[in-house]
């Protein structure tokens, strides 16, 4: 062996490798935003005590950005790997974080979750075979058990007596329209619930999104139990487990990788006007209304949200400017998602949720899925929703309809005039705490 292999192999020997961070204050202390803190409340399954997270903050942030980008041409590499001998399609996670037992012992760590064994084993071979280049004081790696679930279910599990969480919105938002609202109506499809975001106006007409994983549910169970292979009739959502309020429109191309569509989560529906009242419009309880009217464009930033939920009205949380790696459930490709952190633990039936700007409105993104007993979400930003209905329906035009095209601009201000409400003169209160 000659004498530049060798001394290459020993350079090789000391650069740092992924795992066992060694970061030391004040960078490390530095790199910990405060009140920002997560309890891992699921179990790790190399540890017996419960571990926690933290918002990343400079120095430790780039570290983590880097090495989430080495990761993510990683797995579009070897993707197929990862589900190796594993003969479902389990969710699973990429995340970063400063984490550890105390903001004492934070260290800045990429932690893969998922509920299968394989895929967890899977994804350590993996790490241990390339060569990816991280920080000197190195950044950490962990494995958990239990990996990103959809967050709509059998209407009947819906507990949405535990804690002090009501579904008090649509009180919240008096109209003279008798017909309840159509943006945060929870419904069911079948024997699977979730929430119905908002409207969007498609060519000149409006249809109302939520998540298509819902349907897919649903058509997979119309399938099964069809006699003969005959077309399934498009599935009918129900109101209140009665009410048929509309049937689906149109939803994502659930082929993977196909060249019409990202493959993201989403679905479009027609409904009875009859019966719903097509809105957009959000009433928080500190007073402010906020009526959606563009489509958030950039990246969001480590901001204060507000989630107008199907299962307890309206919920305020946080979102996390660095993006996730997911594969949901059924699908074997990894897409960017963005963590929003809720004030009260994710509830099934919040997925098709919207996350909205507080300070203007703006739609960021709808809820997909959550960590389970966690206050975790994972939501699909707005942009890439629409640019995906945008090129799966042949360029069509997506926009947010107008207060007169939704025929509310007299319905808000009757409900201003009724509990007399003053016109906002600042921006609302940004959270100071990211929970």
């Amino acid at each position: 062996m000659s004498i530049e292999v060798q001394a290459l192999q020993q350079i090789e020997a000391r650069l740092p490798r992924l795992g066992a961070p060694k970061w030391k204050d004040p960078e490390r202390r530095q790199s910990i935003k405060n009140n920002s803190r997560v309890k891992m409340e699921w179990q790790l399954s190399s540890s017996l005590w419960t571990m926690t997270c933290w918002v990343a903050l400079a120095p430790a942030r780039p570290c983590l950005i880097d090495v989430m980008g080495q990761i993510e041409a990683l797995v579009l590499k070897r993707q197929c790997d990862i589900w190796d001998g594993e003969r479902t399609s389990p969710g699973c996670v990429w995340d970063r974080s400063m984490y550890g037992q105390s903001i004492q012992d934070a260290q800045p760590t990429i932690i893969f979750s998922s509920s299968s064994k394989i895929c967890r084993r899977n994804a350590k071979r993996i790490i241990q075979e390339e060569d990816i280049q991280v920080d000197p004081r190195g950044i950490g790696i962990e494995y958990y058990e239990n990996g990103p679930g959809f967050s709509c279910g059998p209407f009947d599990s819906l507990d949405l007596e535990a804690g002090s969480y009501s579904n008090n919105h649509r009180e919240s938002s008096p109209t003279r329209n008798a017909k309840p609202a159509i943006n945060a109506a929870l419904v069911n499809v079948g024997d699977v619930s979730c929430t119905m975001g908002g409207v969007l106006m498609i060519d000149g007409e409006l249809h109302v999104l939520t998540v298509a994983h819902a349907f897919d549910c649903e058509i997979e169970t119309n399938a099964e139990t069809q006699a003969e292979p005959i077309e399934p009739s498009p599935p009918a959502i129900h109101y209140q487990t009665s009410d048929i309020i509309g049937t689906l429109h149109g939803k994502r191309d659930s082929r993977e990788h196909s060249e019409s569509s990202w493959g993201l989560d989403w679905a479009l529906y027609t409904i009875d006007r009859n019966k719903m009242h097509l809105s957009n419009t959000v009433f928080p309880p500190n007073g402010n209304i906020l009526l959606p009217r563009n489509i958030a464009q950039k990246d969001p930033c480590d901001m204060a949200v507000v989630i107008h939920t199907g299962t307890t009205g309206i919920a305020n949380g946080s979102i996390i400017g660095d993006y996730s790696l997911v594969a949901l459930p059924g699908s074997r490709f990894f897409q960017r998602m963005w963590i929003v952190i809720l004030d009260r633990p994710i509830q099934m039936g919040d997925s098709g949720s919207w996350v909205l700007d507080p300070t203007n409105g703006d739609w960021l993104g709808h809820i997909v899925a959550g960590k389970p007993g966690t206050n975790v979400a994972y939501i699909v930003l707005a942009r890439d929703i629409v640019n995906d209905i945008v090129t799966q329906f042949g360029g069509k035009t997506v926009r947010m309809p107008s207060e007169a095209e939704l025929e509310v601009t007299e319905a808000v201000a009757e409900v201003k005039r009724a509990i007399r409400l003053p016109e906002p003169r600042q921006a609302p209160r940004r959270l100071n705490k990211l929970f």
